[in-house]
C-alpha cells in the first residue's frame, strides 16, 4: 500500500475541493431519485461525513426550500428524514438534465492527478527466481527470461513479438499479474471542468479490498468515502479496441463520461494484446500509447471541445504478430524500451508443453501418442509447431470423450477426431497422407 497517498476524510466542505452548489445539486438528485433518506444515509451515499460537510449542504437545501424534514429516525440532525419539496423537484430535474450521476461525490481532477503521481508504479521484486516462478507454468525458449528480466526490473514498457499461437498473450498475462502487486486508491468519479468522469470500474479494478477490523486500524484520519481501495489494476485491450476508445466515452443517457482504459490502468499495468488485429491502423495505437510513455500524461478530449490533462503512471505491455517495419518509425519504437521475440517451440519444448497440458486436464500422457500426433499432423503436412496447439487439441479431445462417455485418453481415434476439429482442412490433408 502506498504510504505517500491516503485519501483522508474531508474535515470541512472546503476540503472536498468542490463548492456548495455542486454538492447541493448532487444531494438533491439523490434525494429526488431515492424519495426519502436520513441525513446519515445521504452522507453515506455521497461518501462524505454528515457533521463536517453534509450538514451545511442540507441546511442550504432547507433554507432554499428545496428539501424538508419528514420525521426522525434517531438522535441528531443526521437522523432526520429528508425529502425534496415541489420546488426541489423542479431543481433536481434541472440538475438531472445536465447529468444523471447519483453516485459518491466526484473528486476534483487536481486531487486525482496528485493521487496518481503519489501512488506511482507498482513495486516489483525483480530477481530471476521470482520472475521464473511467475512464468513457471509456461515453457519458454532459451534466453527469454533473460530478455524479460530487465523490463520487469526497471518497470519499463515491453513489446513482445512473435507468430500467432506462440505464447505472447500468456506471457503478457503472467507478467501483468506479477507486476500488479499491492493496492491503490481509485476514485469512484472525477469532476473534470464540470464533466463527470467515471473512473472506478468493478469489471477491471475488481471488488473493493475489505478494510481491516477497526481494532487493527492505526490511529489517524478516516478514509474518504469518495475513494475505493483496490488491487493494482491490469487492463487488457484486445482486437475489439478502436482508436477512439482512448478518449473518454459519453453515455448519452446518463450524460456522464467513462474514463478511457489508459486512465483506468493508472498505477497498474496496461496490456495491448495482439496489436494489428484491431480495425484501426496499428501505427495510430502505437503512436498514442508511446506518447503516453514519453510525457507520462495524456490530454483527454470531451464532446464540448474542452481538454484536460491527466497523468499516466502505468506499465505498458504490447504484444503483436507484426514485424518491426509494420509498427511505425524508429522514433516511435524507441519509446518502447524493451523488445522480446518469441519463436516457435522446438520439438522438445512442444513435448513439455503437451505434457503440462495433459496433467492439467487429467489426460494420461503417452510418449508414443505424442510421436504419432507430431508425425501425422506436423511433420507430414509440414505444419509449424505452435505453443498454443497442445491445449487446443486436448480441450477438443476431452469434449469428444465426454460426448462418447469414455475416459479421455491419447488414443489414435480420439487424437484424430480432435486434430481434425482443430486443424480443419490441414487435418483432412494429413489424414489422407
Amino acid at each position: 500500500m502506498s504510504e505517500e497517498f491516503f485519501p483522508a476524510e474531508p474535515r470541512s466542505l472546503e476540503e472536498t475541493g468542490l463548492g456548495l452548489l455542486p454538492l447541493a445539486d448532487l444531494a438533491l438528485k439523490i434525494l429526488y431519485v431515492t424519495g426519502q433518506m436520513t441525513g446519515f444515509e445521504l452522507a453515506q451515499a455521497m461518501g462524505l461525513p454528515f457533521q463536517a460537510v453534509l450538514g451545511r449542504v442540507v441546511d442550504f437545501l432547507k433554507r432554499e426550500r428545496y428539501c424538508e424534514t419528514r420525521g426522525v429516525a434517531g438522535f441528531g440532525e443526521g437522523a432526520y428524514q429528508y425529502s425534496v419539496t415541489e420546488k426541489g423537484s423542479a431543481k433536481a430535474r434541472e440538475a438531472l438534465w445536465k447529468n444523471q450521476y447519483t453516485g459518491p461525490t466526484p473528486v476534483p481532477l487536481s486531487e486525482y492527478n496528485r493521487a496518481v503521481r503519489a501512488q506511482g508504479l507498482p513495486p516489483v521484486r525483480a530477481d530471476r527466481a521470482a520472475l521464473e516462478a511467475a512464468l513457471g507454468d509456461l515453457v519458454l525458449g532459451d534466453g527469454v527470461v533473460e530478455q524479460l528480466g530487465p523490463a520487469v526490473a526497471g518497470r519499463h514498457s515491453l513489446l513482445i513479438q512473435g507468430a500467432p499461437g506462440n505464447g505472447k498473450t500468456a506471457v503478457a498475462r503472467a507478467l501483468a499479474a506479477f507486476l500488479a502487486t499491492g493496492e491503490v486508491y481509485v476514485p469512484y468519479a472525477v469532476d473534470a471542468q464540470g464533466e463527470i468522469v467515471l473512473v472506478y470500474d468493478g469489471t477491471l479494478h475488481g471488488p473493493p479490498v475489505k478494510d481491516r477490523p477497526a481494532e487493527q486500524e492505526p490511529a489517524g484520519p478516516r478514509q474518504d468515502g469518495r475513494w475505493v481501495r483496490v488491487r493494482r489494476p491490469v487492463v487488457m485491450l484486445g482486437a475489439e479496441l478502436h482508436l477512439e476508445a482512448l478518449d473518454p466515452s459519453l453515455d448519452e443517457i446518463s450524460r456522464c463520461y467513462s474514463a478511457p482504459p489508459q486512465v483506468k490502468a493508472n498505477n497498474g499495468v496496461l496490456v495491448l494484446d495482439d496489436l494489428g488485429r484491431q480495425a484501426s491502423p496499428p501505427v495510430g495505437f502505437l503512436a498514442r500509447l508511446t506518447h503516453l510513455l514519453e510525457v507520462r500524461s495524456d490530454r483527454l478530449a470531451f464532446r464540448a471541445g474542452q481538454r484536460v490533462e491527466v497523468p499516466f503512471e502505468g506499465i505498458l505491455i504490447v504484444t503483436t504478430h507484426l514485424g518491426v517495419r509494420e509498427l511505425g518509425d524508429v522514433a516511435t519504437l524507441r519509446r518502447i524500451r524493451h523488445k522480446v521475440s518469441l519463436r516457435a517451440p522446438t520439438f522438445e519444448e512442444y513435448r513439455k508443453i503437451f505434457r503440462k497440458a495433459c496433467v492439467r486436464r487429467g489426460v494420461p500422457y503417452d510418449e508414443n501418442a505424442l510421436a504419432y500426433l507430431l508425425q501425422r499432423y506436423y511433420v507430414q503436412p509440414k505444419v509449424p509447431l505452435r505453443a498454443a496447439d497442445p491445449a487446443e487439441i486436448l480441450d477438443r479431445l476431452v469434449d469428444v470423450a465426454a460426448f462418447r462417455q469414455v475416459r479421455p485418453s491419447l488414443s489414435a481415434e480420439l487424437l484424430d477426431i480432435a486434430c481434425r476439429s482443430y486443424f480443419g482442412a490441414i487435418g483432412d490433408v494429413a489424414a489422407s497422407a
